[in-house]
């Protein structure tokens, strides 16, 4: 399984992805957007990535000078250490921030002392020799796989022209990866008080 973890930001329309295999800290740029960097922070906010257990994927540090000024998913974080999970929002002085990990399957050789020994390709339950061509499942942020399958059959699954999922996890290669949702579009109330005043008007 081949694990990378994205930290983004979105300006507006614009999504910025960064790779997210260090600590990282976030520091003003010259033109005053806080942005990630592997430099010692001057925000008083450390984001490190952790090995993947029951779903969090990384810890943000809030030093005190911070604490009030970070919130994750609407919940404002006081000093200390605070878990992160897959898309998993948090904002730090009014800059919203996303972290998100994508898995891709490995393609390695069935090995019968690295795999269980008499183990079959888990979509046609073909039994599996030392040495054959295998694609294990990463499964998703949400449940992990693991599952075997022959290297040809899986790739075939991928050429059949519909969107194949794993039946154990729901993995699908085909799907895009995960991304921010888009800004909502929110219509102040006085324009929505216009528009009805103008539609009053328009009226015979």
């Amino acid at each position: 399984m081949v694990m990378k973890r994205f930290l983004w930001r979105r300006d507006k329309e614009v999504c910025s992805k960064f790779d997210f295999d260090q600590p990282l800290s976030f520091r003003f740029d010259e033109h005053g957007v806080l942005m990630p960097s592997v430099v010692q922070n001057d925000a008083g906010v450390v984001v490190l990535p952790v090995e993947p257990h029951h779903r969090i994927l990384g810890i943000v540090m809030v030093s005190e000078q911070a604490a009030g000024q970070i919130a994750c998913n609407g919940i404002p974080l006081a000093l200390g250490m605070h878990a992160l999970r897959h898309a998993d929002r948090f904002e730090i002085r009014l800059e919203t921030y996303w972290i998100s990990v994508e898995y891709s399957v490995e393609e390695t050789e069935y090995d019968p002392s690295r795999y269980p020994p008499n183990s079959f390709c888990f979509l046609t339950k073909a039994r599996l020799v030392a040495g054959d061509p295998i694609a294990i499942c990463p499964g998703t942020p949400d449940i992990p796989c693991g599952m075997i399958y022959k290297l040809s059959v899986w790739k075939m699954t991928q050429q059949s022209g519909t969107t194949f999922r794993c039946p154990n996890c729901g993995h699908s290669p085909a799907r895009a990866g995960w991304a921010p949702p888009e800004p909502r579009r929110w219509e102040s109330l006085k324009s929505l008080m216009d528009l009805a005043g103008w539609r009053r008007q328009e009226r015979p």
